[in-house]
């Protein structure tokens, strides 16, 4: 789908798995509290300290948390695991067992891989070799390996999810 604007802008949504849908809505704020979603992963005021209140005390897989749309909008899959690879930490720690600086590291790098992300144009399954050297997204497939140490990804699954992670920096 493709909106073209006045100004000579335009926006594009691909969804090659057609898992996502596009609308139109009356009002920005409505449609937010109608869908329950929490505020969005890039949003200015969704500083550090919003986010340590968002997650504190959730006893869950920390992959999890980051992909619910109720905590946190605005990240996937794939994205969950290129954050939880820069800021190594194993996909199914529990949130409520992070130290303070893994909680820290965490947001900071949800921040850093989401604009990257943007700035490169690397869609949720597109593009992603736009990522920069380092990044665990281009390894992320069957036989992948880290761009860290180069040790063989382990892939699981964690609430219903496909995940890939790094033994050996991530502790998988």
């Amino acid at each position: 789908m493709r909106l073209d604007f006045t100004n000579d802008g335009c926006f594009a949504y691909t969804n090659k798995r057609m898992i996502g849908h596009v609308g139109l809505v009356e009002d920005v704020a409505d449609f937010i509290a109608d869908e329950k979603l929490g505020p969005d992963a890039l949003d200015r005021q969704f500083d550090f300290r919003a986010f340590k209140t968002s997650v504190l005390g959730i006893k869950r897989d920390v992959k999890s948390v980051l992909m619910d749309q109720k905590i946190i909008a605005g990240i996937g899959n794939i994205y969950s695991d290129e954050i939880l690879f820069q800021a190594r930490i194993n996909p199914a720690e529990r949130m409520d067992n992070l130290a303070p600086n893994q909680l820290k590291r965490l947001f900071l790098e949800m921040r850093e891989v989401l604009k990257t992300a943007i700035v490169r144009g690397a869609g949720s399954e597109q593009y992603v070799e736009r990522m920069p050297k380092g990044s665990l997204l281009p390894e992320r497939n069957k036989g992948g390996r880290c761009p860290r140490c180069r040790s063989l990804l382990k892939v699981f699954k964690i609430g219903g999810r496909t995940a890939y992670c790094c033994p050996r920096c991530q502790g998988c």
